[in-house]
């Protein structure tokens, strides 16, 4: 068995794994008797090392407080850490090779082995363009015929994906579809906008920083007026504008966004974007299936600016402003969502 602490993470967050196993039962003039535990981790995490990693042994296979203090002693007597070329499994990136004989000696009533150990959300995570997942697979290798080298066999389980979400920001002119240009936002985790969610990047690209310590900037639009914010958990955030495009107004309210995902399966519930400025729903919400294009799954809905309290000195007439608040969803196979809202923009001329 393989599980993840928490499937809901934000980029630098920590997520500890644990992997339990059966010992296996060699008999006692075996010639070859590998036990091996590993892990093969994706693009989007980063392994925390060695000294992260703590061995369990229990006779019922549970880990619990007591199982917490049965520590397997990290010692070459009865297990080493190997990476790279070291490691039996073609990139993996750690194995614990175990020695069976002074395993079973030392720990005579020992039925299971539980390797618990934690890796890093890093920033490349997010990679909406292939819809890769934060996934790793977890393996036990053992030999299946004692006498035989040759049946050596590593049993691959996947470990429970994790999953982060995303936020997309379209700016398009009344008609729909031209973009509109110019546009800045910035992203809160509090209503009164008081603490500002930070995050790195640039021409529309933004990626959530881990320590929440860059410096604050301005999350700018693109050459086509989309602004994507990535890596970030599900709950609300509240998106305000604070540069307008040329010939409109900042609107008086921000967007409250909720993403959700109450059963933490990477199948978002409904995900709302709400405000004083949403005037009527105009269409329905799906949620995607793995590897479907996630344009194809939307909820829309338009919203109306206030009107300004003085005449503008140029015009551009008026304007509608999209936006795509989508939980986009990593996991192995790319379950996908994403959602659209439109916000009316007038202007007197």
């Amino acid at each position: 068995d393989k599980e993840a602490d928490d499937t809901n993470v934000s980029i630098g967050d920590t997520v500890t794994y644990t992997v339990t196993t059966r010992i296996p039962t060699y008999p006692s003039n075996a010639t070859y008797k590998a036990f091996n535990v590993g892990d093969t981790m994706g693009t989007g995490l980063t392994w925390d090392g060695a000294e992260k990693l703590t061995v369990y042994w229990s006779d019922d296979g549970v880990v619990d407080e007591a199982v917490k203090g049965q520590v397997v002693t990290n010692s070459a007597d009865h297990y080493s850490v190997k990476t790279g070329s070291e490691t039996k499994k073609e990139g993996a990136t750690f194995e614990v090779q175990f020695n069976y004989d002074n395993l079973i000696r030392d720990y005579s009533t020992a039925k299971y082995i539980h390797v618990v150990y934690t890796a890093t959300i890093n920033e490349d995570a997010f990679q909406e363009e292939t819809e890769s997942g934060i996934t790793n697979t977890a393996y036990t290798g053992v030999h299946n015929d004692p006498y035989d080298n040759g049946s050596y066999d590593d049993d691959t389980q996947k470990i429970e994906e994790v999953f982060t979400y995303g936020i997309t920001v379209n700016k398009v002119a009344e008609n729909g579809t031209t973009p509109l240009t110019g546009a800045e936002f910035k992203l809160y985790s509090n209503a009164t906008c008081q603490t500002e969610v930070k995050f790195n990047g640039s021409n529309g690209v933004y990626k959530y920083d881990a320590g929440q310590d860059a410096p604050s900037v301005a999350l700018a639009t693109d050459g086509s007026g989309q602004l994507k914010l990535q890596g970030l958990a599900y709950g609300t955030y509240y998106l305000k504008e604070t540069k307008a495009p040329n010939g409109y107004a900042l609107p008086g309210d921000v967007v409250t966004i909720t993403i959700t995902d109450s059963d933490k399966d990477g199948n978002l519930d409904v995900t709302t974007a709400t405000g004083s400025m949403v005037v009527q729903e105009v269409g329905t919400y799906a949620i995607g299936e793995p590897g479907d294009d996630p344009l194809d799954n939307i909820f829309s809905f338009k919203v109306k600016n206030e009107k300004p309290d003085f005449t503008l000195p140029t015009t551009g007439g008026m304007g509608t402003v999209a936006f795509t608040i989508g939980g986009v969803i990593l996991m192995a196979c790319g379950a996908a969502l994403v959602l659209f809202a439109v916000k009316k923009f007038k202007a007197e001329g």
